[in-house]
C-alpha cells in the first residue's frame, strides 16, 4: 500500500523538543550498530591482511599494539559512529558535525578497502552492502518530525520526504529524498512507486553498490519496475532552465506518480529544483526556498540565486544573480563556527563542503 500523507505528524508544537533519532521512529537503526555490521563484514572478508596488519613479537616481553591502516581506518569509523550518534541526544546541529566526521571517516576507509581488494581478489558484495548502509545513514540530516510518514530508515534512502501540493498540505504531489541503496529500491517497488528522478551528475557512479544497475538504471527488478528520469546536474550546482522544464513537466504527470526525486544527499540539488516547481505552482520564492532550507545551511549561494532568478523571470522582474552571489560571498575561514552542508561530495573529490553561514548558527 502507498504510504499515506499524515500532516499532523509532521507538525511540531512550540517548545516541543524531539531528540534524534525520535523514539517512536522505529525505523532507525543506530549508527553504531551499523558501524558494527561494517566492522565485522571487514574482518570476515580481510582476515588474512588484517592477520599481517596485527602480527606482534612477544619475545621482548613487551605488549605492542595492533595497527595498520585498515585497523585504524575501521577504528575511526567505529569512533565516529558513536560519537555522531551521542551528540543526537543534543542537537541536529552538533549531530551534523560528527556526521561529517563520520563520512570522511568512510571516504578513508573505502580507499583504504579497494586498494586491499587487489590483495584478495575484489570486495565482497557484503562489504560494500554494509558499507552503503551506513554511508547512506550518515547523509541523513532530516528532523524525525519532518521525515515522511512509514518512511525506511536512513540506511535505505536518507532525508525521505513528502512534498505536498501547493495549497493542499494533505495531498502528496511527490516524495524527495537522497539516493537509495538496495533496499531502498526495494522499499520503492514495494510501495508502488513508477518513477524515480535521478539529478546526480557525474557523481552517479560514486555508490559502491549499484541499486539500479548502474548507468543503465536497471537493477535485478526488470526493465518495468521503475521508470528512471535522469537530469543530471553537477553537485553543489544549480540546475539550468531546460531541467526545471523537464522535472516540472515529470512530476505534474499523474501518469508518473508515485515520484521519487533525489540526488545524492536530498538537499542541494534536489531543493533546487523542488523550489522552482513551488514557485511555478504559485508559491512566494522565499517560502520556497525556506521550505527547502535553500537560505540556510542546506545549499550554495549559486543554487538559491537560480530560484530567486527563476521566480523573477515568472513575474516578468528582473534579478541579478551575479550581483547577488557577489554580495553573499565570504570568507570561510573569518568565522570559526562552520556548518556542514549540502551534499557529501563525489568519493573522488574532497571529502564534505563547508559553508560558515551566519543565518544559520542557531538552526
Amino acid at each position: 500500500m502507498f504510504p499515506s500523507v499524515d500532516t499532523g505528524a509532521k507538525k511540531q508544537e512550540k517548545g516541543d523538543v524531539v531528540e534524534f533519532p525520535s523514539t517512536s521512529d522505529q525505523s532507525y537503526v543506530p549508527l553504531p550498530q551499523l558501524a558494527a555490521q561494517l566492522e565485522r563484514a571487514v574482518l570476515a572478508s580481510f582476515a588474512d591482511v588484517l592477520s599481517a596488519e596485527c602480527e606482534v613479537d612477544f619475545s621482548n616481553n613487551t605488549l605492542a599494539s595492533c595497527s595498520g591502516e585498515v585497523t585504524e581506518a575501521l577504528g575511526r569509523m567505529v569512533v565516529y559512529a558513536s560519537a555522531a550518534e551521542v551528540a543526537g541526544r543534543f542537537s541536529n546541529n552538533l549531530r551534523s558535525k560528527e556526521l561529517s566526521r563520520l563520512r570522511t571517516a568512510l571516504w578513508e576507509l573505502r580507499v583504504i578497502l579497494e586498494q586491499s581488494c587487489e590483495e584478495i581478489g575484489g570486495c565482497s558484495v557484503t562489504v560494500r552492502h554494509r558499507f552503503e548502509a551506513l554511508r547512506s545513514a550518515s547523509l541523513d540530516l532530516v528532523h524525525p518530525r519532518l521525515r515522511a510518514p512509514n518512511a525506511p530508515s536512513g540506511t535505505a534512502i536518507p532525508n525521505l520526504q513528502i512534498v505536498t501540493e501547493v495549497g493542499d498540505e494533505s495531498a502528496a504531489a511527490y516524495y524527495r529524498g537522497g539516493q537509495p541503496t538496495a533496499e531502498g529500491r526495494a522499499w520503492l517497488v514495494r510501495n508502488n512507486f513508477k518513477t524515480v528522478i535521478d539529478l546526480r551528475g557525474s557523481d552517479r557512479d560514486n555508490q559502491w553498490l549499484q541499486a539500479f544497475g548502474g548507468g543503465s538504471g536497471q537493477g535485478t527488478f526488470g526493465a518495468s519496475a521503475l521508470n528512471i528520469v535522469h537530469i543530471p546536474i553537477p553537485d553543489m550546482e544549480p540546475p539550468t532552465e531546460e531541467d526545471v522544464k523537464r522535472f516540472i513537466e515529470t512530476v505534474n504527470d499523474d501518469k508518473m506518480r508515485p515520484i521519487l526525486v533525489h540526488c545524492k544527499a536530498g538537499i542541494g540539488r534536489t531543493g533546487s529544483l523542488v523550489a522552482c516547481w513551488r514557485v511555478h505552482q504559485g508559491m512566494d520564492v522565499d517560502e520556497a526556498l525556506s521550505a527547502e532550507s535553500l537560505v540556510c545551511d542546506f545549499g550554495s549561494i549559486a543554487q538559491e540565486a537560480f530560484v530567486r532568478e527563476y521566480a523573477a523571470k515568472l513575474n516578468n522582474k528582473t534579478f541579478n544573480g551575479e550581483k547577488f552571489i557577489a554580495d553573499h560571498e565570504f570568507d570561510s575561514t573569518a568565522n570559526g563556527e562552520e556548518i556542514v552542508v549540502g551534499e557529501h561530495s563525489s568519493l573522488t573529490d574532497a571529502p564534505d563542503i563547508r559553508l560558515a553561514l551566519a543565518c544559520c548558527q542557531n538552526s
